[in-house]
């Protein structure tokens, strides 16, 4: 899959990676959210992940889907209000790599990235 951006500057956008628990504090703003499928809507127009903390959030398509998508899947979007976000970008990880994906590895590193105040700067 193929990441696109609507502008031409040479910056990436700084979207924390963020679980269920913590999604609500990010409203209006951009993150990443990885988890497991659990159903998709029909139309093509959201389907719901469970996050590595066991919530459940939906996932609003700006377009309908155009390809199966199932198992551990990343997300990049904004979050529109409790357990809602709207994908901006979604990757579908490769069977081998979601075998071996620990969740709770990646929750609890959710936990120390969300209670440190700046966890990059080391203040």
């Amino acid at each position: 899959m193929e990441a696109s951006s609507e502008n031409n500057d040479n910056y990436v956008a700084v979207r924390p990676l963020t679980n269920g628990t913590y999604l609500q504090k990010y409203t209006g703003k951009a993150v990443t959210l990885v988890g497991v499928v659990i159903l998709v809507n029909p139309n093509g127009m959201s389907f719901d992940l469970k996050t590595p903390d066991l919530q459940i959030v939906t996932v609003q398509m700006r377009k309908p889907l155009k390809e199966p998508v199932s198992g551990l899947v990343e997300v990049q979007g904004i979050v529109s209000g409790r357990n809602n976000i709207i994908c901006d970008y979604y990757l579908v990880f490769a069977k081998e790599i979601a075998d071996t994906y620990d969740q709770d590895l990646t929750n609890e590193t959710i936990q120390i990235i969300q209670n440190v105040p700046n966890a990059w700067t080391g203040d």
